[in-house]
């Protein structure tokens, strides 16, 4: 599945390409299949995700990806192999100048898996794939920026901002 070049650097062969992409997409259509069929919130998707994606067939991660419509991202924004998401040009919302709209599209993989708590605070903001945000101010604190969710203002730190990718409106 790997390659050990005489640098001892590490690549992935074909087969353990091949496998790897079949393990990602399948943890992504369940982790859809969690939170838009089965109600979890990111965080525990993710884990429950982890859980199961070994214990199913190909056959059930199938047909749960058929009835769903085949997404082409998990909850988070992250393309599922095989798919296209159609993005546009995605920017960090940490880049993002103020008073510009934005659609979120990605919340990093970083995040994803390093930072359930930022993925609890975003889901309670009402910060997922396909919500609005602008920055109104890039200087709240030395490392803080204040944002506008729906709305309602929201500050967030600028290490959590370079893990969210936005497309401009």
């Amino acid at each position: 599945m790997i390659d050990i070049g005489s640098d001892r650097s590490v690549t992935l062969t074909d087969s353990g390409t091949e496998r790897l992409t079949s393990l990602v997409r399948r943890h992504r259509i369940l982790e859809r299949w969690l939170t838009d069929v089965l109600g979890f919130d990111w965080a525990s998707a993710d884990i429950e995700a982890d859980r199961i994606s070994s214990a199913i067939s190909d056959a059930v991660v199938d047909r749960i990806d058929t009835t769903m419509g085949s997404p082409s991202t998990c909850p988070h924004g992250n393309i599922i192999p095989g798919r296209d998401a159609h993005y546009g040009v995605l920017v960090a919302l940490a880049d993002l100048e103020p008073g510009i709209a934005a659609t979120v599209r990605r919340i990093s993989e970083v995040a994803e898996h390093e930072a359930p708590a930022l993925l609890a605070m975003l889901a309670e903001h009402g910060i997922h794939e396909g919500s609005e945000v602008s920055v109104v101010e890039s200087n709240v604190g030395p490392n803080d920026l204040a944002l506008s969710v729906a709305g309602e203002e929201l500050t967030l730190s600028l290490g959590a901002a370079q893990l969210i990718w936005v497309e401009r409106i």
